[in-house]
């Protein structure tokens, strides 16, 4: 027996006029053989302002100067390395946590796909040409679709992203102190990853973390 996946999005485009603010989102997508569950999204941020809320006017913002040339790839930027990643984000699962109050035990290592490394650095280098935190691309596709576009066929997958924080590990120590982020992080479900981050024109780091558990 088999039901469609319903999926939801209160997500909108989101011009980012600050820059330099940290932000985070978060999107799950669960896919199960003999059921389904709709898309879960949800966005926090330590610095106050959430993936979903268009952010204020910040200032500072307007006097970093933007780098020149084109955008670094992930292999380039700090921590955009796979093993780089790969340590952080075992480092994570190796320990019990306590996400938003509901405690996880250590789970199982993560390793690298590089189809999911392919879907997360099409987006990050999507998020960072046109500005924005967001889990929908500029083309309108779906984090699934691009999962799917990369050839990772998947019973369940997760996206986390972020804009702001200068290298890998601020990225993940962000992800960490939001429950949903720390949820995705923890689930001992996912068995793969790819992540990268792109460096935008105004300056600006923008991650994304792709989790996926395969057939």
């Amino acid at each position: 027996m088999s039901c469609p996946c319903r999926r939801t999005s209160d997500a909108r485009p989101e011009v980012d006029p600050m820059d330099r603010i940290p932000r985070i989102a978060l999107l799950v997508l669960l896919a199960a053989t003999h059921g389904c569950a709709p898309m879960e999204r949800g966005s926090a941020a330590p610095a106050g302002s959430t993936g979903d809320d268009p952010p204020g006017p910040h200032p500072a913002a307007e006097t970093t100067p933007p780098p020149t040339g084109e955008p670094a790839s992930p292999s380039q930027v700090p921590g955009g390395d796979e093993a780089r990643w790969e340590s952080l984000l075992n480092g994570v699962r190796a320990q019990p946590r306590d996400c938003g109050g509901d405690p996880y035990a250590a789970a199982p290592p993560l390793r690298w796909d590089p189809r999911l490394g392919t879907a997360a650095r099409g987006h990050s280098r999507d998020m960072a040409t046109t500005r924005t935190l967001n889990h929908a691309g500029s083309d309108g596709r779906t984090p699934w679709d691009r999962i799917a576009a990369a050839g990772y066929e998947f019973s369940a997958v997760a996206e986390n992203v972020a804009g702001g924080q200068p290298d890998a590990r601020a990225a993940v120590e962000s992800w960490i102190r939001s429950p949903g982020h720390c949820v995705n992080l923890m689930n001992p479900a996912f068995r793969d990853f790819g992540a990268a981050g792109e460096r935008g024109s105004n300056g600006t780091m923008y991650w994304t973390l792709k989790l996926g558990a395969s057939f």
